[in-house]
């Protein structure tokens, strides 16, 4: 297998000061675009298998005190498999999500150039997967999930240079979601709920840190 992954490309300004202060009424503007590609080839049947997927996440925030950001967020990804096997059949499937909603961040400054934020963000989502089997026979199928969520967002952010800065947070450490779903096929539709307390509180919680930049405009 065959893997290319293009990490986090990660946008974002903001107005602060030299020991990392972030002033009132400043603007940030930040965002991640990320891409990832992955073929498995046949040996010699079935055809190669393939997974390709890309994602958009934007975010616009205020500094309402010095240290506070308030805002906004949206994302959107996709992603395409093809001729994959789930131990019966062979399928092709595409998904998609989205989110958008509101988020609270406040900063803790504990070095000159270094400090902790916590952010508590919750708004809408959605989910949907279309799948196709390719053999042995043809059956399609939907599944949709919309819902609402709240969760928690730690970090570390250090100040590299003036105008960039390294971010380590952990996505969602801690949240609480709501959401109906709906599954279709060629004879049947199932429509459901579902409630999920989560946490990334456990062995494997550094597998879920996530790294980017924050440029200083």
């Amino acid at each position: 297998m065959k893997k290319i992954i293009l990490p986090a490309l990660v946008f974002t300004g903001s107005y602060l000061f030299t020991n990392a202060q972030i002033k009132k009424d400043a603007i940030l503007l930040g965002g991640q675009v990320s891409f990832y590609s992955a073929k498995n080839t046949g040996t010699p049947t079935p055809p190669d298998s393939k997974n390709n997927g890309a994602a958009l996440n934007l975010s616009l925030g205020k500094a309402v005190n010095e240290n506070t950001v308030a805002g906004v967020y949206a994302g959107y990804g996709k992603n395409k498999a093809e001729n994959y096997y789930n131990g019966s059949t062979y399928y092709t499937s595409t998904t998609s999500n989205y989110s958008a909603g509101l988020f609270y961040r406040k900063y803790k400054n504990f070095t000159k150039n270094c400090y902790f934020f916590g952010e508590i963000n919750g708004g809408f989502s959605g989910y949907k997967q279309s799948t196709e089997n390719v053999q042995p026979s043809s059956n399609k199928s939907v599944y949709t999930q919309n819902g609402i969520q709240l969760g928690i967002t730690p970090g570390l952010s250090y100040q590299i240079y003036k105008k960039l800065q390294l971010e380590i947070l952990i996505p969602s450490v801690a949240g609480i979601s709501y959401a109906s779903t709906k599954s279709t096929n060629q004879t049947t539709t199932i429509k459901g709920s579902i409630f999920q307390l989560s946490t990334s509180l456990n062995a494997s919680l550094l597998n879920n840190v996530a790294l980017g930049f924050k440029f200083v405009l």
